[in-house]
């Protein structure tokens, strides 16, 4: 069965942020006990907070659990700048966690959740104590010039001839699978897919193509879980995720066989596992 979901809440963006913003509204899923250590959870650019279904039903216990909507995506409300960067979103999730009142969490991000953690953690490291990526590239420089070309004009043509989400989740559906992905799982991830929308969609993929994270990667000192599918497409093992793992100081490279993009949903049990620990404990166990 599909576990259920939590309520979707909202939350003022702080005044201080409110210029940033066309709007003046993030949304947000939460569970857990609100005394307990704090995980972000940051969805890639075809998801949204209910991507992380299966993370709510699983970990909710002893950990408090947070999936924000990025600006444009859910009810969230969308950023000023139509191009912006992974600069700019960092700016938007250090006013989310204001908001919220979040001092200091772990993040764990999918994707485009992935850079932004990468992005958040070099530039506000006191406010980050782990970070766990899945589907993580190091960017351009890690696909390479023709793959970087062939990426950003596919992903360009998305949601630009007048179609909508379902014909989105079509087009990238066995992008984001892997060959031995079961219908059942195939069916759920086409229900994430169908949540993207155009307005958070088309500028969280232009950050997305200036993203660079081995330009400073050797500066986070964040304990960095890295689970990657084997089988991803989207963000090849090959297309830099080693050289993201050997360039942060205190990274561990963890591969799922068989696995696609959407490790959360495709291996969730596997992966649950994998975050529980990390997220209490660490590498060293330590707290």
């Amino acid at each position: 069965m599909t576990p259920d979901l939590p309520e979707l809440a909202t939350v003022e963006i702080p005044a201080h942020a409110r210029s940033h913003f066309d709007g003046d509204r993030f949304s947000y899923m939460a569970a857990g006990d609100p005394g307990a250590p704090t995980a972000l959870l940051l969805h890639g650019s075809g998801a949204s907070a209910p991507y992380w279904r299966h993370q709510f039903a699983g970990l909710a216990g002893g950990l408090r659990l947070i999936a924000w909507n990025a600006p444009g995506y859910g009810l969230s409300d969308p950023l000023r700048n139509a191009t912006p960067t992974y600069d700019d979103y960092a700016v938007a999730l250090a006013a989310f966690c204001d908001a919220l009142q979040i001092e200091r969490a772990s993040l764990v991000g999918n994707s485009f959740g992935a850079g932004l953690a990468l992005v958040y953690a070099h530039r506000h490291p006191e406010r980050v104590q782990r970070l766990a990526l899945s589907g993580a590239s190091a960017g351009a420089r890690g696909r390479g010039a023709n793959a970087q070309t062939q990426n950003t004009a596919r992903r360009a043509g998305y949601f630009e001839d007048g179609s909508g989400a379902f014909a989105y989740a079509r087009a990238v559906l066995d992008l984001v699978c892997c060959s031995n992905t079961p219908q059942s799982v195939r069916a759920e991830i086409m229900q994430v897919l169908t949540t993207t929308v155009a307005q958070g969609y088309r500028p969280l993929r232009h950050a997305s193509g200036l993203a660079d994270p081995l330009n400073f990667a050797a500066g986070i000192q964040a304990q960095t879980l890295l689970y990657h599918g084997s089988e991803d497409q989207v963000a090849p093992v090959h297309a830099g995720v080693v050289a993201l793992a050997a360039a942060l100081p205190h990274a561990r490279l963890h591969r799922l066989p068989g696995i696609g993009h959407l490790p959360e949903i495709e291996a969730s049990q596997q992966v649950n596992a994998l975050l529980h620990g990390f997220l209490l404990r660490g590498f060293d166990g330590s707290a």
